[in-house]
């Protein structure tokens, strides 16, 4: 039995919202799991009524954002299949969708969020904080999908970026139904990074075979920029799924990521699943 049942995936008024969710609905049918969807656009920080407008004039634009954001949900919810996994739909305010993706996770097995893209002038809460907050604070895994490039999609090739760490263990851990999906697993490695226990001399590669995943590994030279070589990396494979653990920091009152979680999210190839 798959240790992934029940799967939370957040939908906005971004255009990458549609390729988001065919492939959380995929990856639910794949692995037998629930699917709740929780549709929370971003919140307008700007607009008329920022700029002196009346209070017609805001009302006004409540509006019309109110029937925007409609309109976006019956669309994304008409991609659904009509047979496809147990699915339930639920919407948070704007306001609260930070809240909201967060509370949401704590009955979830598997996150599946937006990464980067441009943010409009009159949109409030910028998606690269939404997913470090939520993956920080969560302790759920979640796969971040990109915003543009190829529709995503997993089953293909997958590559894990392994240093020994705690985070990296709790990312392979998450990764496991994704990996046994998958049709080939590379494990990397930058430095002196060791593929082994250091008493036992047990191998990540024969912990994966314990989990009827076969995977080759490959030690690379050290670098400055783990971040940049993963993401060249992954992109000359190319590959379907990147899995690695995440670091985090908390300057002043956020929750943010460190530098190769960064420049991953800055340069994603494939489907990124994180786990801190």
């Amino acid at each position: 039995m798959s240790a992934i049942a029940s799967i939370l995936v957040h939908l906005d008024d971004a255009a990458s919202s549609a390729a988001r969710l065919r492939l959380a609905v995929d990856v639910a049918g794949r692995l037998g799991a629930a699917l709740t969807v929780l549709y929370g656009p971003r919140a307008a920080s700007g607009g008329l009524g920022a700029h002196g407008a009346g209070p017609s004039s805001r009302e006004d634009e409540s509006t019309l954002r109110r029937e925007t954001h409609a309109r976006h949900e019956r669309a994304l919810q008409a991609l659904l299949p009509p047979n496809g996994p147990g699915i339930a739909w639920s919407s948070v305010p704007p306001a609260l969708v930070g809240e909201g993706v967060l509370r949401e996770a704590a009955f979830a097995d598997l996150l599946v969020l937006g990464a980067h893209e441009p943010v409009d002038a009159d949109l409030g809460l910028p998606p690269a904080l939404l997913v470090d907050g939520v993956v920080l604070q969560s302790g759920r895994p979640a796969l971040v999908v990109p915003a543009s490039g190829p529709a995503p999609a997993i089953g293909g090739r997958a590559l894990v970026a392994w240093d020994g760490s705690p985070q990296a263990a709790r990312a392979v851990s998450a990764a496991l139904p994704l990996l046994r999906e998958a049709a080939s697993v590379e494990l990397v490695g930058w430095g002196d990074c060791r593929f082994e226990a250091p008493f036992s001399g047990l191998g990540i590669g024969r912990y994966l075979e314990r989990h009827g995943i076969a995977a080759t590994l490959r030690a690379m030279p050290a670098t400055r920029d783990v971040g940049r070589a993963l993401a060249e990396h992954a992109a000359s494979i190319p590959v379907q799924l990147v899995v690695m653990g995440c670091y985090g920091h908390a300057p002043l009152r956020e929750r943010v990521f460190g530098g190769a979680t960064r420049r991953m999210l800055l340069a994603m190839p494939a489907p990124l699943l994180l786990a801190h």
